[in-house]
């Protein structure tokens, strides 16, 4: 068995990790996601652009606003209660996994 052989199988098991992980985080990110209508939730879309690159978005025209968390602008509140710090927590459990 030559070496290339080795190593690429040693690259398709590590791709093979890399995109379970991608489809646990997107999975953990619906479950952790508020829901007051429903409609955020839904809108998560998760696509294998190529063997190593993966795009997960969501097209509510809220969703920024939501991912950066409950913050206070101008003597008024923007974000959700059940998601007070927005993304961040889930992206750096996501990076540390990797």
């Amino acid at each position: 068995m030559s070496l290339l052989i080795e190593f690429d199988k040693e690259i398709e098991k590590d791709r093979d990790e890399i995109n379970s992980k991608v489809i646990g985080f997107y999975s953990d990110l619906i479950k952790a996601s508020p829901v007051d209508t429903g409609e955020f939730r839904g809108a998560w879309k998760l696509k294998n652009d190529s063997k190593w690159t993966w795009t997960i978005k969501n097209s509510q025209n809220y969703a920024d606003v939501l991912s950066r968390g409950r913050r206070f602008i101008n003597g008024a509140w923007y974000g959700s209660e059940q998601w007070s710090n927005g993304l961040t927590p889930m992206i750096m459990r996501f990076k540390e996994s990797l």
